[in-house]
């Protein structure tokens, strides 16, 4: 993914595409290493605190936000 994993846009179509086609393990993992990223964008992360509360539950949304140190 290279420059891209940078890109909120991006990273938003790629996560929705992964979740359009039910690639759970996909998404899980990439939801792993998006905090460490250094991704400095509020939407993307109020977007993917719902994705993540969606699929893996509030709490895991909760740690997700966490580990990003957003809150």
């Amino acid at each position: 993914m290279g420059l891209l994993k940078n890109d909120p846009f991006f990273l938003k179509t790629y996560l929705s595409l992964l979740e359009s086609q039910k690639a759970k393990e996909d998404m899980e993992r990439l939801l792993e290493q998006i905090p460490s990223w250094g991704i400095r964008n509020e939407d993307f992360y109020i977007f993917l605190s719902r994705l993540v509360a969606k699929h893996f539950g509030s709490e895991r949304a909760l740690e997700t936000l966490k580990a990003a140190r957003v809150i």
